[in-house]
């Protein structure tokens, strides 16, 4: 009796070490390959959290509706723009560091998305669109050359944080007052402006704290 359970306990044991070396390698896939994305999936029944890495040409692989985190790393898929719609209910996009030079706007459809970071990239101008995102609670766009902001930032109602360090905006948009109850912190730092450029933040966004 005890050897047959000592085999069934064995043979368990086996298959959650095959299970920890597949997560590894498909970790490590995620650091070598660009063309592997990690998702994190929310089961909605049971609340239960799963983490992925997929190649994104496969998306037909994953229920897409069930994921509510990407990221990916250093470069973006070629057909990012057409499949990144197959996820209805996401809500975190990270796109730090995968050389963007213009922002997809397919992005810009994606109204359930609380969290987005752009940071990182070759990025000169956000734009109008980001409006959209209605949503939004924290926006992180920090170390590109972005050097204004639209005036539809003031359509970010739920916006609660905002990292705009190393970039190039020395001025904020009239509109953006509009923010100043719900905005919690704006990131500033390492940008290079003289103190009333500062002040004058401070006067449009009293309630806001400028790092």
């Amino acid at each position: 009796f005890f050897f047959f359970f000592y085999i069934q306990k064995f043979g368990k044991f086996l298959v959650f070490l095959q299970k920890i070396v597949q997560m590894k390698k498909c970790f490590f896939l995620f650091f070598l390959f660009p063309f592997v994305a990690k998702a994190q999936v929310l089961d909605s029944a049971s609340l239960a959290q799963q983490t992925l890495f997929f190649s994104f040409e496969q998306t037909d692989t994953i229920a897409c509706e069930k994921v509510y985190r990407l990221k990916f790393k250093r470069k973006l898929p070629n057909d990012f723009s057409q499949k990144i719609l197959n996820f209805p209910n996401l809500q975190q996009l990270i796109l730090s560091g995968v050389n963007l030079k213009e922002i997809p706007e397919q992005i810009f459809e994606l109204q359930n998305l609380t969290y987005l970071d752009l940071s990182n990239n070759r990025l000169k101008e956000l734009p109008a669109k980001i409006g959209k995102l209605s949503q939004l609670q924290q926006l992180i766009i920090n170390r590109n050359n972005i050097a204004e902001l639209p005036k539809e930032i003031k359509n970010l109602t739920n916006l609660n944080y905002l990292d705009m360090w190393s970039t190039l905006i020395i001025t904020l948009p009239q509109e953006i007052s509009a923010l100043d109850n719900n905005l919690k912190t704006i990131d500033l730092r390492v940008v290079n402006m003289h103190d009333s450029h500062k002040k004058a933040m401070q006067e449009l966004l009293p309630n806001v704290k400028i790092l």
